[in-house]
């Protein structure tokens, strides 16, 4: 909390298995199915820092274990809302994927990424490996990880990828978005996917504000420029204050308060400001 992630972080002595495994209960039960034992691991952070600079953003993370099988079980659906992307200017998002079993010699596998409402509702995008591949998404590949150690380019089984939804990556993601799907889906290669995670920077509006005060009818008190005042000899009128608050962007109505303060009150004020239009 109040800290920056950004840094290296380092993991070893993971268990894993050596050579193949098998459908059955033991290897007398069945014939071995090819696939070799892996090991890998993936961190996913979610942190807190109110720092200047810092943008607000909405995490959803998917953690399981999907099997992605040609035969069966060929299609994952995950929907992701609860989000309200800026409404105007560009749009921060990051799709992320963990996932076994990929393959760079099979095709087939595909993830797909598609708008429900916004400004882009109904568009959608096929993601593609680093060759440009959208037919072979997990290929025992790992992008968007800026350092790595090994940096392999076969990665044995393993698929990591952190890719741009919004500008500047594939554009999906687009203004005034509250709701998108996840797709995972194959018509040959086999794969298990183990985490996804999309975070998304949000729509926070800029409030601005200004007031004026008032005793009667025509007496305006001035106001300094810290937006206080001081009025004295009150007499037996009220002071008045008026409030007016919306946002930088006028993107909802004027909000406009009153507050009628008796003449005996010398002491500082507390009070709740209910809208009015």
């Amino acid at each position: 909390k109040g800290k920056k992630p950004q840094g290296t972080y380092s993991v070893g002595n993971v268990p894993a298995m050596e050579g193949q495994t098998n459908k059955g209960k033991n290897a007398k039960q069945s014939a071995q199915d090819a696939l070799g034992n892996f090991g890998a691991w993936s961190l996913v952070v979610i942190y807190e820092n109110s720092s200047p600079g810092e943008k607000t953003r909405n995490a959803t993370v998917f953690d399981g274990f999907e099997t992605i099988h040609w035969k069966n079980s060929a299609y994952v659906e995950m929907v992701v809302d609860g989000f309200l992307t800026p409404r105007t200017g560009t749009v921060d998002s990051t799709l992320s994927v963990f996932a076994n079993e990929g393959d760079k010699n099979i095709k087939g596998d595909q993830m797909m990424f598609t708008n429900l409402n916004g400004s882009k509702a109904g568009q959608s995008v096929t993601l593609k490996n680093s060759t440009g591949d959208p037919n072979n998404f997990f290929d025992s590949s790992i992008s968007g990880v800026p350092n790595r150690t090994p940096e392999l380019i076969n990665n044995q089984g393993i698929d990591i990828h952190t890719e741009q939804m919004g500008d500047g990556g594939y554009n999906i993601i687009g203004n005034n978005q509250t709701a998108a799907k996840i797709s995972l889906t194959t018509q040959g290669d086999v794969y298990y996917p183990i985490m996804v995670a999309f975070a998304t920077e949000l729509y926070v509006p800029e409030i601005c504000y200004d007031y004026a005060a008032y005793i009667g009818d025509y007496i305006r008190v001035p106001v300094d420029a810290q937006r206080g005042f001081s009025a004295s000899k009150w007499g037996d009128d009220p002071l008045n204050i008026k409030v007016f608050i919306r946002s930088k962007e006028a993107d909802f109505d004027l909000v406009r308060t009153g507050l009628i303060v008796d003449t005996n009150v010398s002491s500082k004020l507390a009070f709740n400001i209910s809208k009015t239009k």
